[in-house]
This record gives C-alpha cells, sequence and structure tokens, in this order.
C-alpha cells in the first residue's frame, strides 16, 4: 500500500538539520509474512529511482 509523501517538520533531526534531509519508511514488518514480502534491492532501486527523478 503507498500512503503517499507527507511533509512533516515536527522530527528534531528535519528541524534541525542545515542540510536537506528525510525519512523514508520503507515497510513495516511485523510478522514472517511481512519478512517473506520483504525485498531491500527492490526498496533500494525505489528509493534511487524516486530521489533522482
Amino acid at each position: 500500500m503507498n500512503r503517499g509523501v507527507k511533509v512533516e517538520n515536527k522530527l528534531y533531526f528535519l528541524r534541525k538539520s542545515k542540510a536537506p534531509a528525510m525519512l523514508i519508511e520503507c515497510c513495516f514488518v511485523d510478522d514472517k509474512d511481512d519478512v517473506k514480502l520483504y525485498d531491500y534491492r527492490y526498496m533500494a532501486k525505489a528509493i534511487v529511482n524516486g530521489i533522482s527523478s
């Protein structure tokens, strides 16, 4: 499920950073079924594509 992009300034490191910063939450792994779906290579490629496009 894609919950979209949210802009949030409440987190300390986002407010106090002098450089541009972002927090990326890839997934929530709560049980064995989630572990089976977890694909770090796919997520890494998606992050790179999202940042560079």
